[in-house]
């Protein structure tokens, strides 16, 4: 039997390995697909580290919840470049199953080590327009709700937050390549 592989796997995989940063890559990826070129620069964007969180399960009161990591988010979305009015906002939530030693508690140093060979349990995206559904619209009680749903637990502590703003992509992209 033949695993069916999405466009999704294959943007993420060209992603990690550069194509959003390689000219010719990037080139032969827009010439198989306009449309996959497109989700690699998305993917490429999401990956950056300082468009991140690593948010983890402690049971310390002062942890910061969902309004904390909210708020983290918005400015991200807010702060974003958006040349040409290219404003559409995406942001990934994977929440992230457990490893042995955790029982014992998480410190950053265990999450940030950890943090790729931890299987992923679950996916999802929130995306919208930053002008109509973030600053006007319903985006924010969306992702809000999102983030309670995969607010991390004992049996998935760890859930990694991804943002990546449409214009900022192609900006960095664009700054890549020497066309800006």
């Amino acid at each position: 039997m033949v695993k069916k592989i999405t466009r999704e796997q294959i943007a993420s995989w060209l992603a990690w390995h550069g194509a959003g940063r390689n000219r010719l890559m990037w080139r032969l990826v827009h010439a198989v697909s306009p449309v996959l070129a497109g989700m690699v620069v998305t993917f490429t964007e999401a990956m950056q580290p300082q468009n991140q969180l690593v948010w983890f399960y402690t049971q310390a009161v002062d942890a910061g919840g969902v309004q904390e990591v909210l708020a983290r988010i918005s400015e991200m979305i807010n702060r974003a470049q958006a040349p040409m009015g290219l404003d559409g906002y995406h942001v990934f939530l994977t929440s992230l199953g457990t490893m042995p030693g955790d029982e014992r508690g998480l410190t950053r140093d265990q999450v940030d080590e950890t943090l790729e060979d931890r299987p992923a349990r679950f996916v999802r995206l929130v995306q919208g327009d930053r002008w109509h559904d973030w600053k006007r619209g319903s985006g924010p009680q969306e992702l809000q709700a999102a983030l309670e749903d995969y607010e991390p637990q004992p049996d998935a502590p760890v859930t990694l937050v991804q943002v990546a703003i449409t214009g900022a992509g192609v900006a960095r992209t664009l700054r890549a390549f020497g066309a800006i």
